[in-house]
């Protein structure tokens, strides 16, 4: 990155003799040389820089990315840079941008490897304040440029493939020959420069000034972009795994309001075997609580462009928005303020924490999980296949997650007040009882018909 900054000040010092034919010349001649050059070397640059700083211009804020701060940078840096690549396709749109992120991401991986290209760039721009995108996104040869006071823009190519084959980039480095600047992650740097310098040597060796020189312009052409590719695929996985778990977030918390409405029920027939007979009052208790985290979700998604979806924010917002619900319901159902000494009403509502805390965490990790791992066999349907099961998850985690919390609420009751507990289950176990011998008498007295 240092190299490829200094290459600016370099330019701004040479003068516009600079457009002669080329002659080869050492990397460490001194500065007065340059004025016969028609290229300028990374390490004389790096001289140039330190004796005259400053020599970059100022970039245009409108060719740089622009980044709202609402979700990670990664995500944003590439939201940016694919509305303004494809601006007709996708443009401003968040939820488009998400989805090719998505679909390039579980695509092969040359589709892969261009969508991290992409990501490349932009991150190269948020770690060098004066350079910029090129105006037109199609622009030949060049993907990002830097201003220099009084001379013509300096042009960086930026080149990240998956093999570190030093070939491969060489063949890039003579097609792509416009650009005065070529970037490769750092950690292929090293390979890049070894080819170019055999190149350079041999050469020089058989004489060939025109070849050696050609050679020693690639050469001082070649830059690392500040990080490597491993970085790079962390930052894009992580982009990924980001748009993925903001698209089913919506599933997922579906899966989990469903749990917390059935919970009640479900956990009934596990303790007893049976199950109350259902009534127009919990059926309304279930619509209510599914239309509440519906009525969230589709807020969230017209609030910020959707950017809280997915996050803990988000799952916060609609974990309470079904939390309150849920509430409102089981105290009506316990009388009102008598529900604060019943137990059964605080089991229902440890029930519930535990129900929305597991569902929507655990439902979170299984849909990203699920679509990573069967997008090899679905292909373009796995972010489908990872919505449902992100359902499936939430659902059965926050059933799972009720049940525990309905136990551990009643673990702490009995911890702190075990009478008060104790009471509430001799109460439900007298009112048992009293249903048992109320039917036993209907059998043995059989009402007498009239004659």
């Amino acid at each position: 990155m240092k190299a490829t900054l200094t290459a600016i000040a370099v330019l701004g010092l040479c003068s516009s003799s600079a457009v002669e034919a080329a002659v080869y010349q050492s990397i460490g001649a001194p500065l007065g040389s340059l004025q016969g050059r028609s290229y300028v070397s990374l390490g004389e640059a790096h001289s140039a820089a330190a004796a005259k700083p400053g020599g970059a211009g100022i970039a245009n804020l409108a060719n740089r990315p622009s980044l709202p701060g609402v979700r990670p940078v990664e995500v944003e840096l590439l939201q940016d840079a694919l509305g303004r690549k494809y601006h007709r396709r996708i443009g401003n749109s968040i939820e488009k941008a998400n989805e090719s992120i998505i679909r390039n991401g579980l695509r092969d991986s040359r589709k892969r490897a261009h969508i991290k290209g992409i990501l490349a760039e932009a991150l190269y721009l948020e770690r060098n304040p004066t350079w910029e995108y090129v105006p037109k996104s199609n622009a030949p040869q060049v993907d990002v440029f830097q201003r220099v006071p009084g001379r013509r823009p300096v042009g960086a190519q930026i080149k990240t493939h998956i093999s570190s084959d030093p070939t491969t980039y060489a063949r890039d480095m003579l097609r792509d020959h416009r650009a005065d600047v070529f970037l490769v992650p750092d950690d292929h740097v090293s390979g890049l420069k070894t080819l170019w310098r055999e190149r350079l040597r041999d050469a020089k060796a058989r004489g060939a000034v025109t070849k050696a020189d050609a050679a020693q312009r690639q050469l001082d052409r070649i830059g690392g972009l500040g990080f490597t590719s491993k970085e790079l695929d962390d930052r894009f996985t992580r982009a990924n795994r980001y748009a993925l778990r903001e698209r089913n977030a919506g599933y997922v918390s579906l899966g989990a309001a469903l749990a917390i409405a059935i919970g009640p029920g479900l956990l009934e027939w596990w303790r007893t075997g049976s199950v109350t007979e259902q009534t127009t009052q919990q059926a309304v208790r279930a619509a209510s609580i599914l239309a509440a985290e519906r009525a969230t979700t589709w807020s969230l998604a017209r609030i910020g462009g959707g950017s809280l979806k997915g996050g803990l924010r988000g799952n916060l917002i609609t974990g309470t928005a079904i939390f309150v619900t849920d509430f409102a319901w089981t105290m009506y159902e316990h009388g009102g303020t008598r529900a604060f000494r019943s137990a059964d009403f605080y089991s229902r509502l440890g029930g519930s924490i535990g129900g929305l805390a597991v569902g929507m965490t655990i439902g979170s990790v299984v849909t990203v999980n699920a679509t990573l791992w069967t997008a090899p066999i679905f292909g373009g349907l796995a972010p489908a296949v990872g919505a449902i099961v992100g359902f499936a998850s939430g659902a059965v985690a926050g059933t799972v997650g009720y049940a525990g919390g309905d136990f551990a609420a009643r673990q702490i009751m009995s911890a702190v007040n075990p009478d008060f507990l104790h009471k509430a289950e001799d109460e439900a176990i007298a009112a048992a009882r009293a249903a048992v011998a109320s039917q036993l008498r209907s059998i043995q007295d059989p009402p007498v018909a009239k004659g």
